[in-house]
């Protein structure tokens, strides 16, 4: 992971040259120990121990908050757990930070869906059900998205989407 090396203005020669070898320190042990955490994490999330991912990664952004991957990350172990309350806020701060995650798009829009937010899950949604390349993602995307213009009362475009969704997944 790369991390983002911070300025430090001292006085002095010699304080220049003892704080920037503490810092050098500081960030190599702080590398080690995202990297111990993301590990454990990855593992812990493919395992299914969402309880030891959330942990894991909870402690990856108090270390460092400002990593997109993290917060996505995170979003998907709530999303697993079935907390879409708390996988929405993760997963808008992973798109604030680095907005090219797509997948981060399309949970996020499956997540403000479970949580009764038709209206801003809508695009995407649609736009999930039409351009996910795996077929897992888009069956998943076409099922919200029938609960969601169910919701909105927009019964013809739900029945097209199952129509869509029997044609291209018959069993």
């Amino acid at each position: 992971m790369v991390l983002r090396f911070k300025a430090v203005v001292l006085h002095g020669l010699v304080m220049l040259v003892l704080s920037s070898a503490s810092s050098l320190a500081a960030q190599g042990s702080q590398e080690e120990t995202l990297q111990q955490y993301s590990q454990a994490g990855q593992q812990a999330l493919a395992a299914g121990h969402y309880d030891e991912a959330e942990s894991d990664f909870k402690k990856l952004l108090e270390i460092d908050p400002n990593i997109a991957e993290i917060h996505a990350t995170l979003g998907v172990v709530y999303f697993q757990e079935k907390k879409f309350d708390q996988a929405v806020p993760e997963l808008r701060r992973a798109l604030r930070l680095k907005p090219g995650l797509a997948r981060a798009s399309t949970l996020l829009a499956m997540s403000l869906s479970e949580v009764g937010e038709y209206p801003e899950a809508l695009p995407g949604l649609e736009k999930g059900f039409h351009q996910a390349p795996d077929p897992d993602t888009k069956r998943m995307c076409g099922l919200q998205l029938m609960r969601a213009y169910t919701a909105l009362q927009r019964d013809r475009d739900a029945v097209t989407v199952a129509l869509e969704l029997n044609r291209l997944y018959p069993n």
